[in-house]
C-alpha cells in the first residue's frame, strides 16, 4: 500500500494537486482503519461543537402546587421523565465528544432569563412547565410560523385545559397541529435563533405539545447530518422545525419526522 502511494504521487500522469489529494485520502483512510481513530462528524464542526461552549441547560420544572404531596416536609421542584432522559442524553453528548461540561440552571421567574441570555443556551422542555421557554417564544413570537397555541388564545385557560395541546399559526396556509388523546401521535418544535441577544451566541429549544414530544424532538436535531446543518444553519438566523413523533411508552417514542420547517432570513 506504502509503495503504491509513491508511485501515486511520483506518476507523472496525475496533476500533483489531484495526486497530492488522493494520497493523503488513502493515507487517512489507512490511519483510521490501524489506529480505529474516527473523524468527527461534520455537523458536529458545523454547529455543536461552538454551541457546547460557554452552554448553559434549562430543563421544565413541574410546580409542587400540581402534584400531590408524596411526603412530609418541602417538597422539590419536579422535572418531566422524558425531559430529563432527553438532558441526559445531551450531557453524555456533550461531555463525551467535547469534553464540556454545560451548567444546568433553575428558572424561577421569566426575569431569571436576562441572567443567562447572553450565552448559550439549551432549553429543554416547552411553556407549561419552563419560563425560559416562555421568555424566549415571546421574544421571537412575531417570526414564528408555529407557535404554542397558549400564546395566541385571547382567554385565560387553565393549565390543564387540553385544548392548549396544539400549534397554532397566524398564516391561513398553515394548519393547526394538534395532540389528541385518541391517537398515539404528538407533534414537537425544535427553534433556533442566532444572534438575538449576543452576535456570537445561540438559542436553541426542543420543546414539544408533551414531554414525550420534547424527547421526540430532542432526538430529531441531535441526528441530524452535513446537509441539514449546511442548509439550515449557515445562511440564516436560525430555523423553527415542527416534528411528528408516536408514542411508544411512558419514555419512548418513535417515527420521528419532520412535518415542516423555515429559516429565519437574515435582516
Amino acid at each position: 500500500m506504502i509503495e503504491w502511494l509513491k508511485k501515486l504521487v511520483n506518476d507523472a500522469s496525475f496533476a500533483p494537486g489531484i495526486a497530492s489529494s488522493l494520497a493523503a485520502s488513502a493515507l487517512t483512510l489507512i490511519l483510521s482503519i490501524v489506529f480505529k481513530v474516527r473523524p468527527p462528524r461534520v455537523s458536529n464542526l458545523l454547529f455543536w461543537k461552538a454551541f457546547s461552549k460557554d452552554l448553559v441547560i434549562v430543563i421544565s420544572e413541574v410546580p409542587t402546587a400540581y402534584d400531590p404531596d408524596v411526603r412530609p416536609g418541602l417538597q422539590p421542584q419536579l422535572t418531566p421523565m422524558c425531559d430529563a432522559i432527553a438532558l441526559g442524553d445531551f450531557l453524555h453528548y456533550f461531555r463525551g465528544t467535547f469534553k464540556t461540561e454545560p451548567e444546568v440552571v433553575s428558572i424561577a421567574e421569566e426575569s431569571d432569563f436576562d441572567k443567562i441570555k447572553h450565552r448559550n443556551v439549551l432549553i429543554i422542555g416547552g411553556p407549561k412547565y419552563n419560563l425560559a421557554c416562555v421568555a424566549l417564544l415571546k421574544e421571537i413570537d412575531s417570526e414564528l410560523p408555529y407557535q404554542f397555541k397558549r400564546f395566541r388564545v385571547q382567554s385565560e385557560r387553565i393549565i390543564r385545559d387540553p385544548d392548549l395541546k396544539q400549534f397554532v399559526s397566524n398564516e391561513a396556509d398553515l394548519p393547526p397541529l394538534a395532540c389528541l388523546a385518541s391517537d398515539e401521535w404528538d407533534f414537537g418544535s425544535i427553534v433556533l435563533r442566532k444572534g438575538l441577544f449576543q452576535s456570537n451566541r445561540s438559542v436553541l429549544v426542543v420543546a414539544g405539545l408533551s414531554t414525550l414530544a420534547t424527547l421526540g424532538s430532542a432526538n430529531w436535531i441531535r441526528s441530524r447530518r452535513f446537509p441539514f446543518w449546511i442548509r439550515n444553519g449557515l445562511s440564516s438566523r436560525g430555523f423553527e422545525v415542527i416534528i411528528k413523533c408516536r408514542t411508544l411508552s411512558s419514555v419512548r417514542v418513535g417515527q420521528v419526522t419532520e412535518v415542516f420547517s423555515r429559516r429565519f432570513k437574515r435582516s
